[in-house]
């Protein structure tokens, strides 16, 4: 299967020409192996034509998942777990290139401090509240959505450092909260990590892809 191989053998050129979400249990954590397939019902991508660029097709929606004994071939990642209303760190290093997490609508990614010496570890997290973001909840002085990113950067700062850096949601959902995304990282063996969200929206089977953010390496 050529989108597959693609996406093992060309993993980011795949992500920026097609939307990629995942759907593993959110409580598998450390070293998987993934592959991609097709999302059913079909889904098409408003503003991606189907074909291939570069050698790697483009244009589709794809599902991650676990690899199956049947899957042809597969991607070694880190993944970092999630839990409702919960902060779920994991450390990554050199045991994968790659890594993903669950789908991002309003959590918060946390990735520490990459000084010398980290040779291609960091403890990373990913935190949700979304029970904070209810209108009778004041934290900080904020409420609703303002108040969950709040406490969410404080969670996830307090399992990266003071010194790390924050995936937050109003990096990749827009101007109207309106986008999700697909968190992950890659590297170098030994080399630092570093992180992008593909953004991406859905109205029934149309989806948009919304690009690739790009994050500093803390």
């Amino acid at each position: 299967m050529a989108y597959l191989d693609d996406f093992c053998n060309n993993t980011l050129q795949f992500m920026q020409q097609n939307v990629v979400y995942v759907i593993l249990p959110h409580d598998t954590t450390g070293i998987v192996e993934v592959v991609v397939e097709p999302r059913v019902p079909a889904a098409t991508i408003s503003n991606i034509a189907v074909g291939v660029v570069g050698g790697v097709v483009a244009g589709g929606v794809y599902k991650m998942r676990r690899r199956a004994a049947t899957d042809t071939n597969g991607l070694n990642v880190y993944f970092c777990p999630y839990s409702n209303n919960s902060t779920k760190p994991l450390m990554l290093g050199n045991g994968a290139l790659w890594m993903f997490t669950a789908t991002m609508d309003g959590c918060t990614f946390g990735v520490g401090s990459q000084g010398p010496g980290s040779n291609g570890n960091v403890r990373v997290c990913h935190a949700n509240n979304a029970s904070q973001a209810r209108p009778d909840i004041v934290f900080g002085g904020d409420t609703g959505r303002a108040a969950q990113g709040r406490m969410q950067a404080m969670f996830a700062r307090s399992h990266v450092g003071p010194d790390g850096m924050l995936i937050e949601p109003a990096s990749y959902m827009g101007d109207d909260f309106g986008q999700k995304a697909t968190t992950f990282g890659t590297h170098a063996h030994g080399a630092a990590w570093g992180f992008r969200a593909l953004t991406y929206r859905q109205a029934g089977n149309v989806f948009t892809h919304g690009g690739i953010v790009d994050y500093p390496v803390p």
